[in-house]
């Protein structure tokens, strides 16, 4: 409910330049499958750190917005800014492969619903990135590509 509110806030007339980073957590069904709730609570509040740690300006917000989904809205942002901070810690998710993430910076957000598509389109480019260099089938290529 909080991501919705603020949103539509910042569709309603923020001139403030925003990036929207959207994050997925590898492996989670397989972990809490495999190795236990316990072990895939573990893999989320590791996920959630490690946004924290890369997104912590006050003008910084971080949402869960599914079971295994973050969104970070990032306002008040230039776009050099925002692109080095997500390449940054897509740097770090090579070694690590804790998330798959994506990022889309605007001017202004006009539509909501486009933006955050946007951010969720880089994501799952970067999640056909996670499955290929693990050697597993990528089961969202379907996504990836916006079918």
């Amino acid at each position: 409910a909080a991501f919705i509110r603020d949103m539509k806030k910042l569709a309603e007339g923020n001139d403030l330049n925003t990036g929207i980073l959207y994050a997925d957590v590898n492996g989670l069904k397989y972990t809490n499958d495999n190795k236990g709730h316990e072990a895939g609570d573990i893999l989320i509040e590791s996920a959630v750190s490690l946004l924290k740690k890369y997104f912590s300006r006050k003008k910084d917000k971080l949402y869960r917005i599914g079971g295994d989904e973050f969104v970070v809205i990032s306002s008040d942002i230039s776009e050099k800014e925002f692109q080095t901070v997500v390449a940054n810690l897509k740097d770090i998710l090579k070694s690590k492969w804790i998330l798959s993430c994506g990022g889309a910076w605007f001017q202004r957000i006009t539509d909501i619903d486009q933006a955050t598509k946007d951010a969720e389109k880089s994501m799952y480019r970067n999640k056909a990135d996670y499955y290929a260099s693990n050697g597993h089938a990528d089961r969202r290529s379907m996504r990836a590509e916006g079918n």
